[in-house]
């Protein structure tokens, strides 16, 4: 039988703390190496156990979603998934029609809603 001994775990909620012994798991089955650099862990701490898919980016809150990261390649890995994060946005904005403004309009300009008459009055824009 080539099956799982034990049930994964999957958690309750994202928010639901990961047990120590799925933690054990997940350390023997990343051979205490971190899944980015490979770099094997020596005993010095901020090891830390993460979503290989993040939960923002659509992952599960499951034991076969975690993995082991270095302290080194944690803020690389936080910059990918937010580069990720970020690009799905724009693309389902882009599909639904929503457009964004890139800054703020130049004042006085028909985007600003504001207009200047002759005599130095400034008065709302009519629609």
């Amino acid at each position: 039988m080539t099956g799982r001994s034990v049930p994964e775990w999957v958690g309750k909620t994202p928010d639901s703390a990961i047990p120590p012994r799925v933690q054990d798991r997940v350390w023997t089955r990343c051979d205490s190496r971190c899944h980015k650099c490979t770099r094997q862990h020596q005993g010095e701490g901020g090891w830390i156990i993460e979503h290989l898919i993040a939960l923002i980016n659509g992952g599960e809150h499951r034991e076969g979603n975690l993995c082991l990261t270095c302290p080194w390649c944690k803020p690389v890995k936080d910059r990918e998934d937010a580069a990720i994060k970020k690009k799905g946005s724009r693309v389902r904005k882009k599909a639904r029609g929503i457009k964004t403004r890139k800054s703020k309009p130049m004042p006085g300009s028909r985007a600003s809603g504001w207009k200047r008459n002759f005599d130095g009055t400034v008065e709302r824009r009519e629609k």
